[in-house]
């Protein structure tokens, strides 16, 4: 079907529909032949695929419009091969029985949990620092601080220190934003001044519940109306007092957000949109006396778009990418972070950057969708492209003219650093690893690892997806019983079989071969049986350590996890897991509650269906579980700085 371009289309509309105005009023039949696009919208086969990746394998299924009808399609990734069955029950047929956990992971259906967000109205629990020793809260509209309790001091009477004094209810300090130092020495979160939002009345003429109109109210400001204005504030945590920060350039405000402290307790930021969305800050507090200075101050005479801003911290805040539309296009910028000066522009040219996607920080790469750089297309159709930070190398790695939409698997990518002579020393935090001559060590891809020759070495670097598979078989299916105990290290290491060495150093023997990736490919499979065959259970379970626990990957089993559960204690028992122990581990990877976190992607999830063009309040509360639409409006001011009739307005305006 050939595309129908926007002015072709109103030529049409006009030839149709412009004779009869001055004839003859509109009939039936003329809105029936109108209608005519819809009705043969099922006539178009092969549209466009929306392929769905089963759990972190390298399978994946989509269902395709055919002129025969609907068909279902399985796809292993790796070697290309494709299956067709009428429906998913056939799909999991082509799985074989040392399969059967994907095909039932094919055929579960989703779970419907409409009440599992409804308790987002409850208060905000304390949050505990990181050295577990206070927890810092709201009471009485003011800042708390206790000691933390174990369980023999639970009786006792609970020790309280008044961090302020002046919060009101109209002037509160905010418990949602409390946000601890790395180093548990400052605290900060905002302090708030509430205004009574102006509501406007709505008829419900025709509800389904009676047959009398309802009357409805809606919190909706006006143009000039006052706004809620959140400020930031840091306390000593040592002193038990409030350092003084100027921030009364930030009170005319549409919303100010906390974004976490660096890493090293130095400093943390914050994000501020002035009203009428014509300036944009990134303000990052000094931990040490209060000062604070702009990172990014984006301002324009029109209006910054900042639903779809994006920032990334590089290097605990010494770069940081910007996207910006301050040359007339949007693209994205390379930032000093210790000046806030421009180092580079990244992407350029007379094209849209529409999403990042990924950022490889140890590459320098950025991955990101964009559109209108090809003469002759769509302008709209999205590509998937990759350019290194230093604005070099940019590819679009989907050339094809059409609009593309690319799936990832849940796959997590490892290297694996063979030493064939010499000696390297790894570096991992505060582990230092000595890997000799003729060991090899497994490391986990998202981790930062730093790899020093001692001296002439020869290493052999392989690079591989998170699951092994070959002969229709995990390497990891039966790999140790799920109560034996392994040794937790940050950097495995083993000695190289006699077999793997002559593997590897025959590995290059052929030039020809080199630039091979079909031989590589075997050459890898061949490694990973003798692995299989030459190592024990216990030291696959030990050298794969950050593959097979989840707990070693923390933060990518509570983001991948926790849609699957109702609540905190269901998302523990899903990591094996205590509710104290589970608590603990998620403030020290997201120095956050987790409810608090949980009810943020929850916003995020809303966001982005209004965003992909949900206008219903009443779907949105049917699908996330809110009620009553005062406490839908209250949770999207709270965690999206406005109500669901403004972010819809906002996202048809934009």
């Amino acid at each position: 079907m050939k595309p129908m371009s926007l002015c072709s289309l109103l030529c049409l509309l006009t030839m149709a529909f412009g004779a009869g105005s001055t004839a003859a009023q509109v009939t039936r039949a003329d809105y029936e032949r109108a209608d005519t696009i819809l009705k043969c919208s099922d006539r178009v086969y092969s549209s466009a695929i929306h392929p769905e990746w089963i759990d972190s394998s390298h399978y994946f299924w989509y269902k395709n419009h055919e002129k025969e009808g609907d068909f279902y399609y399985l796809v292993n990734a790796e070697s290309g091969k494709k299956q067709r069955a009428a429906d998913k029950k056939g799909l999991a047929a082509f799985f074989s029985k040392k399969q059967k956990k994907l095909a039932e992971s094919l055929l579960k259906e989703e779970e419907k949990r409409s009440d599992r967000w409804r308790r987002h109205e409850e208060a905000p629990a304390p949050v505990v620092s990181p050295d577990k020793k206070w927890e810092a809260y709201v009471k009485d509209n003011n800042l708390y601080l206790s000691p933390v309790r174990d369980e023999k001091e639970k009786d006792k009477p609970k020790e309280e220190i008044a961090l302020t004094m002046d919060g009101t209810a109209n002037l509160r300090y905010d418990g949602w934003s409390i946000i601890w130092s790395p180093d548990s020495r400052k605290l900060a979160t905002v302090k708030v001044r509430d205004v009574q939002e102006r509501r406007i009345p709505l008829i419900e003429s025709s509800p389904s519940s009676q047959k009398q109109p309802i009357l409805q109210w809606r919190d909706y400001a006006k143009p000039g109306d006052v706004l809620p204005v959140y400020l930031p504030v840091l306390f000593d945590v040592e002193a038990h007092k409030q350092m003084a920060l100027n921030v009364t350039s930030y009170e005319n405000q549409f919303y100010l957000n906390l974004t976490g402290w660096r890493e090293d307790s130095r400093a943390f930021t914050f994000e501020f949109n002035q009203r009428g969305h014509q300036r944009y800050v990134i303000g990052e507090v000094n931990a040490a006396d209060g000062s604070i200075r702009h990172l990014v101050d984006e301002q324009t005479k029109t209006f910054i778009y900042y639903y779809n801003n994006y920032r990334y911290d590089l290097d605990d805040g010494k770069e940081l990418l910007w996207i910006s539309e301050r040359d007339g296009w949007r693209h994205l910028y390379l930032i000093d972070g210790t000046s806030g000066q421009v180092k580079r522009q990244v992407t350029k040219g007379e094209w849209v950057l529409r999403q990042v996607d990924y950022v490889d920080e140890t590459n320098r790469v950025v991955y990101f969708t964009a559109s209108g750089f090809n003469k002759g297309e769509d302008p709209y159709n999205l590509h998937y492209c990759r350019i290194n930070l230093d604005g070099t190398g940019f590819t679009d790695m989907t050339p094809e003219n059409g609009n593309h939409r690319v799936t990832f698997s849940a796959d997590r990518m490892v290297r694996i650093l063979f030493v064939m002579s010499g000696a390297l020393m790894i570096e991992h935090g505060e582990t230092m690893c000595l890997v000799t001559s003729r060991q090899y060590v497994c490391l986990a891809r998202g981790e930062r690892f730093v790899a020093t020759a001692q001296d002439e070495a020869n290493i052999v670097v392989l690079s591989l997806i998170h699951r092994i598979e070959f002969c229709e078989q995990d390497i990891f299916d039966k790999v140790m019983p799920y109560d034996t105990v392994i040794p937790n290290e940050d950097v495995p290491k083993l000695a190289m079989h006699p077999s793997i060495e002559r593997l590897l150093e025959g590995l290059f023997m052929i030039p020809e071969m080199s630039g091979c990736s079909r031989y590589h490919k075997m050459k890898a499979t061949e490694l990973f049986m003798m692995i299989k065959v030459l190592y024990t259970p216990t030291e696959h379970a030990y050298f794969f350590q950050s593959m097979i626990q989840p707990q070693d990957n923390f933060r990518v089993f509570v983001c991948n996890n926790y849609d699957k559960a109702q609540g905190v204690a269901e998302l523990a028992a899903l990591a094996g897991m205590s509710l104290s122990v589970f608590k603990r581990r998620f403030a020290e990877h997201f120095n956050d509650s987790v409810y608090h976190w949980m009810m943020r992607q929850k916003a995020l999830k809303i966001f982005s269906d209004i965003r992909d063009g949900e206008d219903s309040t009443k779907a949105l509360m049917n699908k996330y579980g809110f009620r009553h639409y005062t406490q839908f409006s209250r949770f999207c001011k709270n965690y999206l700085q406005a109500t669901p009739a403004q972010l819809i307005a906002s996202i048809k305006e934009g």
